[in-house]
């Protein structure tokens, strides 16, 4: 689906808006009034692919905005929504109290069928603040109120609401996303959708797991995509579509009650009940204390007397009066025992204190034994008459402040580290099936890899694995190991290998602020596949906890085990250089990558001390069960030549094709292009004898000499030549200058020799074979000994 201009148009004619309003929604609709996530504060940027705008929608939070938008996606009484819609001037009142004109952005603009309206979405306690600090908002009526907005959109006579990210039910958000995704598959056959529904004429109401057995359904796509069109119903909010003997489903609303669910519960139970601090240790004493309490009342009832027992009996009556038990008024108050006064002078700890604040954040950045020292030195002349703080409790009042100090001394990442953990009632829900969320990213493999064998050496790199890791699951969706830093060839093979592997793409998938994941070209990539891009806060090193977990599980479990890493790093600064792990690389790339699937096919049956089954077993349970999870596409042209990376233009040689880097490429299509001097050009990731040209308007596949043998290897082989050729540039360059240093210490070692008879300035003779030198002969002595012959002389 989507909004198309002239779907806008009937719109602003069907309501009857004035100029300044359809201006004003004709401007929201033509682009984003601003970036989202260029804010200070953290959030978490997501472009959400939008099934009923049918484009990328920005969002600058999980809880709040994207929660938003996945309720206006599936509302049918909105027709379209804009996000980040044009600024408007507000008046706002300042801390001073003075008021002043700013530019306020809006979060969306939604177009409904009762009329338009501006929306702003912000979390409850930011909105609390708010109300308590600033008189431009208000809270009325269980509404709350941005009058200074108001006040400014009533220029363009449209309403200002304000939505409390706690009015969109997670649970309801999370469900909303499956029956959306539900929507791409086809609709359930009449004879499913009459079956179910005289099913349920029949039994009133009932779980979507016993529909499901009773139509012989594996697969709950059928039934979710009933749900999603409203000829099912049930309670998005109180169930999760992801448990179904627990979800109740009709064909009728109005049996959505609770005393209708309370007939069919099989036990009652209150999952969701929050302590109000009215049960505690006075009321709950400990085990090994009520023992005590036991004895004690036994003695009690046995009769025992004397001034103890009176002491027992006084406290059983003051028990009885507070409403405590006879045994739990007896009971020793142990935790009410020791001294809770600190025993150092106040000024001693206030002072140690007042150094950790001053020094611990300086920019000298000093260690805990060092802020120490500079402490014991400054209490001696501050109060001489007080010893300092031993080293421990000198410890314990550092711990005490160094959260509170953190960003003060390690900037916002290091602050972010030492926060205290979110509510879990405000979070956003975990994934609950396979391929709804997916973490990527990067790591440096802490292992050598033997790269080229040349100049009579072994060199060696540090390779780079990225990893597709699916959250549910946490099985490895797919892989891929290269030898240059990341770009954006890794997003395209993450894409590529997971759709040959799987099928499908992950629904959404998060990632860190990264130069490739921040790319036009990725953004576009996963717009066109309908893939959520989610990009998690910057200097946050709690997200992307799967994919680095992985990278912690290899480098512990399988890496420390294989030659030539380096996993203790103080034990490789502390070796000969003849022992360091870079001389120990005997792995080479293929190698690597058969360790990566041995690696992943025992982990894949592993199952954590926090799971529920192995994530092979989680992943075929979750497909079958729901069958539309992840973004289905085909494997074809488009898909091939769009994760294909754009290398630009490039210059058609008549008689050698296109000349991309050490190869020359060549289709007989090229040759039409005659005259025109340039060609678009997109590199394959993975096949570095292939390239894609743009002729006309079609893309054709231009290949170097060496591709006929390259198809004849090996899967495993040709990824391992793909990413020497592709990313070896580097190794070979060096391999390039050690060989010409080699050639020259060769010819001046063949110049400095002894052997030649000559001077380096003088050519040698020019001979063709070795002619040996003549003996000595006397002539004279030769013919005084021989026999002289009589001469014939010849006649006239």
């Amino acid at each position: 689906m989507s909004f198309s201009r002239s779907e806008l148009e009937t719109y602003i004619s069907a309501h009857e808006l004035t100029q300044e309003t359809a201006d004003y929604i004709r401007y929201a609709a033509a682009g984003l009034a601003r970036d989202v996530g260029t804010n200070s504060y953290t959030c978490i940027k997501t472009e959400y692919q939008s099934h009923k705008m049918g484009f990328s929608v920005n969002t600058e939070s999980r809880t709040g905005e994207l929660s938003y938008a996945i309720h206006l996606d599936f509302d049918p009484d909105v027709l379209a929504f804009f996000e980040q819609p044009p600024k408007v001037d507000c008046t706002r009142c300042m801390k001073s109290g003075k008021r002043r004109l700013v530019n306020y952005v809006p979060d969306m603009l939604v177009l409904h069928k009762d009329g338009p309206f501006v929306a702003q979405v912000k979390p409850k306690n930011a909105l609390e603040a708010l109300v308590a600090k600033s008189a431009d908002w208000k809270f009325e009526d269980d509404i709350y109120r941005d009058l200074a907005a108001e006040e400014g959109l009533s220029r363009f006579h449209l309403p200002h609401r304000v939505v409390c990210s706690a009015q969109l039910d997670r649970q309801r958000t999370s469900n909303l996303a499956l029956l959306i995704q539900s929507l791409d598959e086809p609709c359930a056959d009449e004879a499913t959708t009459d079956a179910c529904l005289r099913y349920l004429r029949k039994s009133g109401i009932s779980s979507l797991g016993a529909v499901a057995s009773a139509l012989g359904l594996i697969d709950l796509t059928p039934l979710l995509g009933l749900l999603a069109r409203r000829k099912l119903f049930t309670d998005l909010t109180r169930f999760a579509l992801t448990q179904p003997d627990a979800c109740f489903i009709t064909d009728d609303p109005s049996l959505l009650r609770e005393e209708v669910y309370g007939a069919w519960l099989q036990l009652s139970r209150d999952c969701d009940h929050q302590l109000v601090g009215k049960a505690g240790r006075a009321q709950l004493p400990l085990a090994r204390h009520l023992k005590r309490g036991v004895d004690i009342v036994e003695q009690l009832q046995g009769g025992v007397t004397g001034r103890t027992a009176r002491r027992w009996r006084r406290k059983l009556r003051d028990g009885e009066l507070a409403g405590f038990s006879p045994v739990v008024a007896v009971t020793p108050k142990h935790h009410l025992s020791g001294n809770r006064d600190a025993k150092r002078p106040e000024v001693v700890l206030a002072f140690a204190e007042h150094v950790i604040r001053k020094h611990w954040p300086a920019a000298t950045r000093p260690t805990p034994s060092a802020l120490n020292r500079i402490y014991r030195t400054a209490a001696e002349a501050f109060h001489p008459d007080y010893s300092p703080l031993s080293k421990p409790t000198f410890r314990r009042v550092l711990n005490e402040v160094k959260a509170e100090l953190a960003r003060a001394r390690g900037g916002n990442r290091a602050a972010n580290a030492a926060d205290e953990p979110t509510d879990v009632a405000v979070r956003a829900l975990q994934a609950s099936r396979p391929f709804e969320l997916a973490s990527c990213d990067h790591y440096l493999m802490d292992l050598y890899s033997a790269v080229l064998d040349a100049n009579g050496v072994t060199y060696a790199m540090l390779p780079w694995l990225t990893v597709l890791r699916d959250c549910y699951t946490k099985s490895v969706l797919a892989f891929w190991i290269t030898l240059k830093s990341p770009s954006r060839r890794n997003c395209a093979l993450m894409m590529r290998q997971c759709l040959r592997r799987h099928g499908r793409l992950p629904e959404t998938i998060i990632v860190d602020g990264g130069a490739d994941f921040s790319s036009v070209y990725f953004s576009g990539l996963l717009a066109h596949c309908k893939v959520n891009l989610m990009r998690r806060p910057s200097g946050h090193p709690r997200y992307g906890s799967e994919a680095e977990r992985f990278f912690g599980q290899f480098k512990d479990l399988w890496l420390s085990l294989r030659p030539g890493n380096k996993i203790s790093i103080k034990e490789v600064r502390s070796v000969s250089g003849s022992h360091r792990p870079e001389k120990h690389a005997c792995l080479s790339l293929l190698d690597l990558w058969e360790d990566l699937l041995a690696f992943n096919e025992w982990f894949d049956s592993y199952a954590t001390d926090s799971s529920l089954a192995s994530p092979f077993v989680l992943m075929q349970r979750g497909l079958a069960q729901y069958g539309c999870s992840g973004r289905k596409c085909e494997y074809d042209d488009t898909f091939v030549i769009a994760s294909a990376v754009d290398a630009g233009t490039y210059k058609v040689d008549p008689q050698r094709g296109l000349h991309i880097g050490a190869f020359h490429y060549w289709d007989p299509r090229l040759s039409g292009l005659r005259g025109r001097g340039t060609v678009e050009v997109r590199i394959d990731p993975e096949d570095p004898y292939r390239v894609y040209a743009l002729v006309g308007e079609t893309w054709v596949t231009c290949l170097a000499s060496r591709a006929p043998i390259y198809l004849t290897q090996t899967s495993l082989a040709q990824a391992a030549e793909g990413v020497m050729i592709l990313d070896g540039s580097k190794m070979r360059d060096v391999v390039k200058e050690d060989a010409d240093r080699n050639l020259v210490h060769a010819v001046r070692a063949r110049q400095q020799a002894p052997t030649f008879p000559w001077s380096a300035t003088t050519a040698p003779p020019f001979m063709t074979e070795a002619i040996e030198a003549p003996e000595t002969v006397d002539f004279f002595a030769e013919a005084a000994s021989s026999e002289l012959q009589k001469l014939e002389t010849p006649q006239w």
